[in-house]
């Protein structure tokens, strides 16, 4: 009975490999063979084309698709973006964050003393697009780090003309504090312009419009799916495929790069505990889409363009922001109190004060 069986049995495990192996071979690191998780019912509207040059499903790391350092920003004070801390791991793109006090950190901006270092005790990760797109669905299934630091996926470019930025998603996985329930529980949305051609917007006047979106649970316990959703007259931003914020869109018509990164967020999220290790912002797929509009004859107008490699990029300092500045931060408004590590709400209402000296260094600097 058992030699009988064995051969329907080993037919169906050799069916289930071959399922599997067409499976990824369809993927194949692109969005060939999928669609975007939508609940609202646009995707019937349009024919969607997947844009493979900004796309992965992580099967390995593709270095001519992304770059796993920013060459033009060290990253947010104090920590340091560093490429070994990114890397793929079964199917999965992780950016950690880690305590390391062994890391040679650069030295302070020039013009600073010496001492105290501005950069110090922690390094973190950065992933950038190798090309920019203008428009277009964009997706990603992910889950933050379960502590301090931020975990991001977003987009911009700054250029000597134009400087704008979408953040999908701002997540402090496991932040003590925030409004509401909690920093862990918000998905925050942003829009920045920075500097932009035919409009008096500056790094000094920068134009802001913030969002945020509560989930039931921390965010950090599972993977979620974000979209965003960009075309020439609007932005929607996606949680697991249902729309949580749109705007019409007036200043993003800049083609942008894709990122993902971990940051520490001294005068938002705060800065880890001395005790504290590591964290793992983990990423399952990006996906991305151009789409066009269908008729009910079934005929599609309007192409969306899609990328252009990621070239003509200013020389920016390293010292530069290169980020969005965060409310009441240094970039913006003078160097204030990190946020204490039990939270704002930890503290009584007279122990928060500003303190009254800027860091001109944190500044966007064009060279």
């Amino acid at each position: 009975m058992a030699a009988a069986t064995r051969g329907p049995r080993a037919m169906r495990a050799a069916a289930a490999l071959l399922a599997a192996a067409a499976a990824v071979a369809a993927v194949g690191g692109t969005a060939s063979a999928v669609l975007p998780l939508l609940r609202d019912g646009r995707r019937r509207a349009y024919v969607w084309s997947p844009i493979d040059e900004m796309s992965d499903e992580w099967l390995g790391f593709d270095a001519n698709k992304w770059r796993d350092t920013n060459p033009r920003w060290f990253g947010r004070a104090p920590s340091v973006f560093k490429a070994e801390n990114v890397r793929v791991r079964r199917g999965k793109l992780q950016l950690k964050s880690r305590r390391d006090i062994r890391y040679e950190y650069p030295p302070n901006p020039p013009g600073m003393p010496v001492e105290p270092r501005v950069y110090g005790n922690w390094t973190t990760s950065f992933v950038e697009s190798r090309n920019l797109a203008t428009y277009g669905f964009f997706q990603t299934k992910a889950k933050p780090g379960d502590g301090v630091i931020s975990s991001s996926f977003w987009a911009s470019w700054n250029t000597p003309t134009d400087w704008t930025e979408i953040d999908v998603f701002e997540l402090g996985g496991g932040a003590p504090g925030g409004p509401g329930p909690g920093f862990p529980f918000i998905m925050f949305m942003n829009m920045h312009v920075f500097r932009r051609t035919g409009t008096n917007f500056t790094p000094s006047t920068v134009l802001s419009q913030p969002g945020n979106y509560v989930y039931s649970e921390p965010l950090a316990n599972n993977y979620h799916v974000y979209g965003l959703d960009w075309d020439e007259s609007s932005i929607v931003w996606y949680f697991n495929g249902r729309p949580v914020r749109s705007t019409e869109n007036v200043y993003h018509q800049q083609a942008l790069a894709f990122k993902f990164d971990s940051e520490t967020m001294p005068n938002w999220f705060g800065l880890p505990e001395p005790t504290w290790r590591s964290a793992t912002f983990k990423i399952n797929y990006i996906r991305a889409w151009s789409r066009e509009e269908v008729d009910t004859a079934g005929r599609a107008h309007r192409s969306v363009p899609r990328t252009v490699p990621a070239t003509g990029e200013a020389a920016i300092s390293p010292y530069a922001l290169q980020r969005a500045p965060m409310p009441n931060s240094p970039e913006v408004a003078g160097l204030a109190e990190p946020v204490p590590r039990g939270g704002w709400s930890s503290l009584p209402k007279n122990g928060v004060r500003a303190v009254g000296r800027t860091l001109s260094y944190f500044g966007p600097v064009v060279v």
